[in-house]
């Protein structure tokens, strides 16, 4: 499904960032998409660590995952936009 932001949800990388945000164990088999998505760009490792550190940011991903999944890609892909 192709989003207004041009930019396709990929339902499992929202729900491991996800599971990060909550600080949950990642199974084996979402460390090795995650590892993939890590290494399909400089942009995604960066994305990663900010969500790591932000706490504003993963308050709104967090509220955006329980509301819709669909905000919660928007933020992602806006914020990733806005990295330099």
């Amino acid at each position: 499904m192709l989003m207004k932001h041009r930019e396709p949800i990929d339902e499992m990388i929202v729900g491991i960032i996800y599971k990060l945000i909550l600080g949950r164990p990642l199974e084996k088999s979402e460390n090795v998409l995650l590892e993939k998505w890590l290494g399909s760009s400089v942009y995604s490792r960066d994305l990663l660590e900010n969500i790591e550190t932000d706490r504003v940011l993963k308050k709104k991903l967090i509220e955006a995952y329980v509301n819709d999944k669909d905000e919660f890609w928007k933020i992602v892909v806006t914020y990733r936009a806005a990295l330099p």
